[in-house]
């Protein structure tokens, strides 16, 4: 641990023009570790120069990145982590002070909202239009065009504040409420889009319950929350020729659609040309490489 001396002598050359300094000075400060956040957002508001400024968020985002990497890579090795979990460590990039408390009392609201109007006879059909009604139309959560291109509605501290998202944090929202109904929606991924499928478990009476197989009864489009038939995902597919195998109808892991949404926000921060950001993102993943169906 660096003493309180050492840190404020590095903070004096946080302002040096001579890039090599500030590249040394950061090293340095990004290893005392996420303790010396709140004194770099300290400095940030004390300063005026832009270029102090800019240089001071960028440390912010590259220490806080060093906790979160770590934290990530304890996520994937756990098979039962939650995609509110990894959530959160995506929103702490960009907001280091994330309060989680918040996010999830937001998350209970729906949940429960949604439960008051739910009974036991419902069919599947009457159950997503019912969540549909509360996640749409009570809480407005909405899609705006090209919002995959826009880094900040795959936050979910953002799109729950905002109500705005794209298809990967829709569906990642309505994939968390539907689990704490205990509903049977899963997110597939049929080439660069995202679609929820409300699937059944059926077992073969003669091979008895080790063999169960996974039947989706129907789709659902989640930024808007269409139902869609097999036919209409077919139809679909034909239209636009979509490039798809019979993986893409297979229920995501929770670590897959991670992944996918991950690689997706990185290709938002490529679009807007902040390739240092993209790269941060990219990090996160133990296994960034890996063939998911990344274009």
């Amino acid at each position: 641990m660096s003493s309180k001396k050492e840190i404020e002598a590095l903070f004096k050359l946080l302002d040096d023009p001579d890039e090599m300094i500030f590249s040394s000075v950061s090293e340095k400060l990004k290893e005392i570790g996420p303790s010396i956040i709140p004194r770099l957002e300290e400095y940030w508001l004390d300063s005026e120069e832009e270029l102090v400024q800019g240089r001071v968020e960028s440390l912010i985002q590259k220490v806080s990145l060093v906790d979160i990497k770590e934290k990530f890579s304890t996520w994937e090795e756990d098979s039962t982590a939650s995609l509110f979990e990894a959530m959160v460590l995506l929103s702490k990039y960009i907001d280091p002070n994330l309060k989680e408390e918040k996010l999830k009392n937001t998350l209970k609201s729906i949940h429960r909202s949604c439960w008051l109007e739910l009974n036991n006879y419902l069919t599947p059909l009457e159950e997503i239009h019912i969540i549909n009604s509360i996640f749409y139309s009570m809480y407005k959560l909405s899609a705006e065009r090209n919002a995959l291109k826009d880094s900040s509605t795959y936050y979910l501290n953002n799109v729950l504040e905002h109500r705005k998202g794209n298809q990967f944090s829709l569906a990642l929202i309505y994939l968390m409420i539907t689990k704490m109904l205990d509903i049977p929606v899963f997110a597939l991924k049929i080439s660069n889009f995202v679609v929820l499928g409300y699937v059944s478990t059926l077992y073969d009476f003669n091979l008895g319950a080790e063999s169960p197989t996974m039947s989706t009864q129907f789709f659902i489009e989640p930024t808007e929350g269409t139902i869609l038939s097999k036919q209409d995902v077919d139809s679909f597919i034909k239209k636009y020729k979509v490039e798809f195998t019979e993986d893409s109808f297979k229920p995501l892991k929770n670590k897959e659609f991670v992944h996918h949404f991950t690689l997706a926000l990185a290709r938002s921060y490529d679009e807007a040309n902040e390739h240092d950001k993209a790269a941060d993102i990219r990090s996160l993943l133990s296994d960034s490489n890996l063939d998911l169906g990344e274009s």
